[in-house]
This record gives C-alpha cells, structure tokens and sequence, in this order.
C-alpha cells in the first residue's frame, strides 16, 4: 500500500501536478484520532493518512485543483472522512440496506458524487475493500476492488494519459483512453 501511494505521487509529480497534501499522520496522531472515532482502522486506512494528511485546503473553502487526489475528487483529512463514511453508513441504513447499518466506513476521496469508501469493519483483514457510494441510491460493492488495487488503477490512469493535468493545473481524464473495465472500476467522472 504504501509503496502503491509512493508511486503514485511520483507519477502525479512526473505529469506536473502539484498537490496541497499535509503531511502524513503519526502513529500518536492516528492513534488519538481512532479512540475518537470509536472503531478501529484498517491497515489500510492507516497507512493513507500516515502517507499524507489529507489536503491541507482549510475546511469550507472551495477545493483547489490542488487538493485533488483524483480527477474532479479531493482527499479529506481523516477527521472529515469518518464523518462523510459514516454519514453514508446511515444514508444506507435508512435505504434498508440494514447490512450496512454497523459498517466502519472511511471516505478515501471525496468526489462530486458518488464518493469511494474504505471498508474499515474488519481491521484485522490485510487489504481492505473499498465501496462506491450513490447519494440517494446507497452503497454498492461491486466490483469489490481492495485500496492497494484502486491506487495501482490510479498509477495506469496517469502512466496511459488517461488523467492528466490541464492548462489551469487540474488533475482531468480522457474516458476514450481507458477500457470499459477501467471505467467500471473508477467510476465515472466526478464519480
């Protein structure tokens, strides 16, 4: 996982994109942070925000192009990301998707719509599923794709061309360079 997000930082920086990221969380900071929230995190979701912050944007300020960990999606600091996963735990919940009632959901990038979540109900599990969230629909879980597998999507997005950085600095994505599997898999734009 780590290696995953290393590599592919490396590749946003080799196309020119430029994030606003704090820096990682230490394992007291994760620590503190997990008491708080009341469940303990995966593996995974510990090792994204000891890799960086989340953006560094200041909270209520329009996202920049900067704090985008994604085309047309931003990372958010931890804190804000329990708050958005549970908040579409209980949007299901109320959709009678009652099977995600006790979820430990964490937001990983949160989009214009339909935002990914990492399944955090299993802590002990070595690679984390992560979720694709529908406002007003629920959550789905198909195609099951682990956090460390998403990341290496990522990576091929950037390594294809298929994201890009445009003249203003925002991280886009070319839809006709990616296989219809690709697209499944990473939603659609702004998803």
């Amino acid at each position: 996982m780590t290696d995953a997000l290393r590599r592919y930082e490396a590749e946003l920086d080799r196309i020119g994109f430029r994030n606003d990221f704090a820096d990682g969380l230490t394992p007291q900071e994760l620590d503190a942070i997990e008491a708080e929230a009341g469940f303990r995190f995966s593996q995974d979701v510990r090792a994204v925000w000891a890799w960086r912050g989340g953006t560094s944007v200041p909270s209520g300020q329009r996202t920049s192009q900067a704090s985008t960990i994604v085309p047309y999606g931003s990372f958010p600091p931890l804190p804000g990301a329990i708050r958005s996963g549970k908040g579409a735990a209980d949007a299901a919940a109320e959709l009678e998707q009652i099977e995600f009632d006790e979820m430990n959901l964490v937001m990983l990038c949160s989009t214009m719509q339909d935002p990914f979540l990492i399944d955090s109900t299993d802590p002990d599990a070595p690679d984390s599923p992560t979720l694709r969230t529908v406002w007003g629909e629920g959550i789905f879980t198909i195609p099951w794709i682990t956090v460390t597998e998403r990341i290496e999507l990522w990576i091929t997005a950037v390594e294809t061309g298929a994201w890009y950085v445009d003249t203003e600095g925002w991280l886009k994505q070319h839809n006709s360079l990616l296989s219809e599997e690709q697209l499944v898999l990473l939603g659609p734009p702004g998803g």
